[in-house]
């Protein structure tokens, strides 16, 4: 409860708003000053916009409003295509929980509350959207948009690492089947394995990657670049041409001669996989 006035005439002002020399003042703890109108102003035009700019400064509190201000941070930005994806997904789970909450009364205890519910369902998804949440509130904490981290001192569900080790004949069968079926993806694999490449940096590959030397490559994830020199094998793959209109500007691209989306290249990659899983059950 705020103060007594010393003056009974202004008794009805809120908390935190004032007679300034002008006009009515919404006087912020950050010392910032909101003008509500001038002193002439009707009382009941004062209190609806001191309602209307509190209902904003509350907004502007919640942990959603901090989602969307990251999301277009130029730190975000710079993330690779298929992280940025992958982790927008992640906040807008995560904005359907949060959304609402005053970004600096989210404590470790609520994260570790509903990690315990997520984990139920999914504990790989509870540790990656986990993960995002804390690196954004990394990035506010730096930024001294909140008072502290509160994903620290919450330890994610332990993961057993894959080993599942695919055979020479498992690849070579898949890469037969796409060869009649996808080239696109026989293509696309084979530049894979030769250049050491994850899937976003082969359907990013241009014609001006194709070098004398070999193919320079520019991992989106790491940022890091490397020419992969030619061998039989990766020359023999650059050479497949692929069916309908030809790109002019990307090496693996879709029947339109278009860049594909990482889901469009992934959906066709499951499906070719399926097929060949029938063709081949052992």
């Amino acid at each position: 409860m705020g103060r007594k006035r010393k003056d009974p005439a202004y008794a009805w002002l809120p908390e935190r708003v004032y007679p300034g020399k002008s006009s009515f003042e919404l006087r912020l703890h950050s010392g910032k000053t909101i003008s509500l109108g001038r002193l002439d102003t009707p009382k009941a035009v004062v209190l609806k916009r001191y309602d209307e700019e509190v209902g904003n400064l509350l907004s502007r509190d919640q942990l959603s409003f901090l989602i969307a201000e990251y999301i277009d941070s130029p730190a975000f930005r710079k993330k690779a295509d298929s992280t940025r994806k992958k982790q927008e997904e992640y906040f807008g789970r995560l904005s359907k929980v949060f959304g609402k909450v005053q970004k600096n009364k989210l404590k470790t205890h609520h994260i570790r509350k509903w990690m315990d519910v997520r984990g139920d369902k999914s504990e790989t998804s509870a540790n990656r959207e986990f993960a995002a949440l804390s690196v954004m509130f990394s990035w506010a904490y730096e930024r001294g948009k909140v008072k502290a981290n509160p994903c620290k001192g919450v330890k994610k569900f332990p993961e057993k690492a894959r080993d599942r080790y695919i055979t020479h004949e498992e690849y070579h069968a898949l890469l037969e089947f796409a060869y009649s079926t996808e080239p696109a993806i026989a293509k696309a694999m084979e530049i894979s394995y030769c250049c050491d490449a994850r899937q976003g940096d082969v359907i990013s590959l241009t014609r001006q990657n194709i070098q004398e030397k070999g193919i320079y490559i520019a991992q989106g994830k790491t940022g890091k670049t490397q020419i992969k020199k030619w061998s039989p094998r990766l020359e023999k793959a650059i050479s497949v041409k692929l069916p309908g209109i030809q790109s002019t500007t990307f090496v693996v691209h879709n029947d339109k001669g278009q860049k594909f989306t990482s889901t469009a290249f992934q959906q066709r990659f499951n499906r070719i996989k399926k097929l060949c899983a029938k063709k081949h059950p052992e």
